[in-house]
């Protein structure tokens, strides 16, 4: 609502602006528009755009992977329409249609991944302690991923035991390793 009190407003935005211009879109949508963006970008698109039809051997495309916040994106030419799940047909320049194959991937950004990492850890350690896991006790659990001199507090699945996680009191030549461990 905020974008749209923005975008409305004149002396911020002289552009022509509708409150149904500004949406969320789809992952795939998302993943079609970086797609276009890097080959536009690159120069792989709109030369291969003249014309009428289907692009065809197109060799020289980029495929895309957008390592977003809470989903990952991925996006890339397949020069047949073999593939119908998750195939868009993006039309650009005269009448020339792009088959590309796009994919959302919900949970699988930067910040769902480390929430689960750090989540599954402090599982593992509350299973650790077994029946002597006490809601009242603050734990505090080491993670080799953690910079020494960082703590954050986390909470179990049941969300019943907050955990001090902190980076390790000393840094180690196998920290890395220990980190891919985890």
């Amino acid at each position: 609502a905020y974008i749209r009190v923005l975008l409305s407003d004149k002396s911020f935005c002289p552009f022509f602006f509708r409150d149904d211009f500004a949406r969320v879109i789809s992952g795939e949508e998302e993943a079609i528009f970086s797609w276009a963006a890097t080959n536009f970008l690159m120069g792989t698109l709109i030369s291969n755009s003249q014309g009428m039809g289907t692009v065809e051997n197109v060799n020289t495309t980029y495929g895309t992977l957008d390592l977003g916040g809470a989903s990952t994106q991925i996006a890339f030419y397949v020069p047949s329409q073999d593939i119908l799940e998750g195939l868009t047909k993006f039309q650009i320049g005269g009448q020339k249609q792009w088959n590309v194959y796009t994919r959302s991937f919900l949970q699988f950004g930067i910040n769902s991944a480390r929430e689960r990492h750090i989540r599954q850890l402090v599982d593992k350690f509350i299973a650790a302690q077994g029946m002597s896991a006490n809601p009242t006790t603050r734990y505090t659990v080491v993670n080799d991923c953690f910079h020494t001199g960082y703590s954050e507090e986390a909470w179990d699945s049941t969300g019943q035991h907050a955990v001090d996680v902190v980076g390790p009191p000393n840094p180690s030549v196998n920290q890395l390793q220990n980190c891919r461990r985890l």
